[in-house]
Parts: C-alpha cells; structure tokens; sequence
C-alpha cells in the first residue's frame, strides 16, 4: 500500500519542466530538496537539488532524454518550463540537447496542477489482470535485472579501474583531473553498502518470483488465506524491496560513472592530451557500454513497474482485504 500511496503523490511537488512526446510524458520537479526526473509518472532519476548536482548529471539527463525519445519516436514535442526559475535555466539546455533536430514547441509552464493530474492518470494498474500474463512478465523482469545486477557491478569494477589511476602530478593541468578521479573513487567507495544490496536483491527477486510465479498459476491461491499471506507477507514484499534497491544502484551508478564516461573532455580541457594516453582503452569501452545498458534500463523503468511492479502492489491489496 505504501508504494502505491508514494506513486500516487509522484507528481506533487514544484514542477520545473513538462514535456508531451505522443503517449510519453517528461516531467522534471523539485521535490524534498531532491530534482527528480519521471517518465509516464515513473521516477528514472534523482540527484540532489544543488548547483553543483545539476551541473554534474548534463550528460545523464542528455542521454537519458535521447534514449527516451529514441523509443518514443514522436513527430512533434510540446515542452512547458517555469519562467524565471534558476534551476529551469540551468538544466533545459540539457533536457533540450535530443530535441535539436526536431519540431519542438515550448510554451510557459504555468498550471502545474494539470501536470501532476496527468501524472495521476497514467497510474493506472489493470485491476482485473490475468495472473498467467502477470507470471510471464514477472519472469520476464526478473531476467532483465538479472542482467541490469551484472552490469552495474561490470561498471562499478570498470569504474573503479579508472577512477584509481594516479597522475604524473608534474604535468600541466594533473592536478585538477586527479582531483576529479580521486572524488569519483571516494564516491564509489562511499556507495559500497548501495553496491554490497545488488548480489542479494537479485538473488532474492530470482528465487521469490519463480515461487510467485508458481502460485499465480495455481486456483489454491485465490481460495487459500495462507497461501494468499505468504503471497503478501513474503514474495511480493521480496520481490519490491529488492526492485528498489537495485533501481537506486543503476541511478546512483549512472551518476557516478558519466563522469568517467565523459572525462575526454576534462582530460583535453585541462592537459591538453586524450584520456585515452593515460586511461586503458579497453576498460573506457566497457564502462560506456555499460553506462548504455543502465540508460536502456531506466528508460524501460516505467513499462516494467506498470506491467510487474504496480500489478504486484495491487495484487498485495487486494489480497489483504480477503485474509
């Protein structure tokens, strides 16, 4: 139910930038000193609302916008952004980076409570759902984070590797690129208790949704209380809470490791040469394809809680009003 409660108030919050892309929606708001970024009421990104946060993430929320409107395909976007807001300013050029090529329309935001009733009304569960399609889509998911488990620590390891690296500090402009690595391996090394939860919730949400999986697809489970508690007190609560933890490890990785993906530019900023001369091509190739990976991921954050995720919440409700 707490879930639910918390998808519904998603869209609360100051509203910063609205945009339509056909069936998608794109919804930056400041909310509880956080800036989070929604796609169809979903949450695919937050960062704290700094100066500095927002400066770092441009790269991610390029690229995650692209990745969105890549699957998207809309002929025409209609944005709406609050005028004379700092923040708005300063994260719209790169909100708007993907849209260049496009027919783009933006208009001044200035009824937010229509965007968060639009928000409302895309949380919208099939209640009458076929428990032998929720059980297919349930395996589904839980082969893709399967996946989505490896590859975050594939990229923290690769990440790691480059952040470690120590510079001749003798050369012109080192010191302000070490600086740069060594904050990305404090960071890392901070995460370690997020990073320490992937092995296990992965584990947990493989075992919990092939017994889930087994129960759905039985009649016992829609006449028998105790399977129906086991169902409710157990699985379903496994299968949520590891969600969340693996989803805040791809969000908190893909923060992390852009600078990394990135850090060509700070390299010929500052010394002149390619990262490239003094970073291992190999492992530099990996943590892109790996950081592609996890914006893939995020971008399908919100088919996979509408068909898996809030299914389940429902169906945990539902359940506890016939125990």
């Amino acid at each position: 139910m707490k879930r639910i409660v918390q998808r519904l108030s998603s869209g609360r919050g100051d509203v910063i930038a609205h945009f339509k892309m056909g069936s998608t929606t794109l919804n930056i708001l400041s909310r509880n000193k956080c800036l989070k970024t929604l796609v169809n009421g979903a949450e695919v990104l937050t960062i704290e609302n700094k100066k500095e946060e927002r400066k770092r993430v441009a790269h991610v929320l390029t690229d995650l916008v692209e990745t969105i409107v890549k699957k998207a395909s809309p002929s025409k976007i209609t944005g709406y952004k609050r005028e004379k807001d700092v923040t708005a300013d300063e994260i719209m050029p790169a909100v708007m980076a993907p849209f260049k090529n496009m027919e783009l329309v933006i208009k001044p935001l200035r009824d937010q409570k229509s965007v968060g009733d639009s928000l409302h009304q895309q949380f919208s569960p099939d209640k009458g759902m076929n428990m032998d399609i929720l059980a297919r889509n349930i395996m589904v998911f839980a082969s893709k984070v399967d996946s989505v488990s490896r590859m975050i620590q594939a990229a923290r390891n690769d990440a790691l590797v480059l952040a470690r690296k120590q510079l001749v500090s003798s050369m012109w402009g080192a010191n302000i690129v070490q600086r740069l690595l060594d904050g990305i391996n404090r960071e890392l090394c901070e995460w370690a208790p997020v990073w320490d939860k992937i092995d296990l919730s992965n584990e947990m949400i493989a075992k919990s949704s092939q017994r889930l999986c087994h129960k759905l697809r039985t009649n016992l489970l829609q006449e028998c209380a105790e399977e129906q508690k086991v169902v409710t007190d157990i699985l379903i609560p496994n299968v949520l809470s590891s969600y969340d933890n693996i989803k805040e490890a791809a969000i908190k990785g893909i923060v992390a490791f852009a600078p990394l993906v990135y850090v060509d530019e700070v390299f010929k900023e500052h010394t002149s040469y390619p990262a490239n001369w003094f970073l291992a091509d190999d492992v530099q190739e990996g943590l892109r394809q790996e950081y592609d990976f996890l914006l893939h991921f995020l971008s399908e954050v919100p088919n996979i809680e509408a068909k898996v995720i809030d299914p389940l919440d429902f169906l945990s409700v539902k359940f506890l009003n016939h125990i």
